[in-house]
């Protein structure tokens, strides 16, 4: 996952988060707990049709608004 944020971030001119030292231990922690079980799964809704496609409409006009703007 963080290869998918540090591409992302990079991609549009920012620095990524993801090689600093605070996320890298948290991640770490987060893992450990994973490891072991002691990590709570937190149950999610599943995404409907209609936010699916929210969410590409705004992801398309957001890219579009990005690249008028470069």
């Amino acid at each position: 996952m963080g290869g998918a944020i540090a591409h992302h971030h990079h991609r549009i001119g920012h620095e990524s988060s993801t090689g600093q030292e605070i996320v890298r231990a948290l991640s770490g922690i987060q893992r450990d707990y994973a490891a072991v079980g002691d990590r709570r799964r937190i149950a999610r809704a599943a995404l409907l049709s209609t936010d699916i496609v929210t969410i590409t409409v705004v992801s398309i006009a957001l890219r579009q608004q990005s690249t008028l703007g470069s």
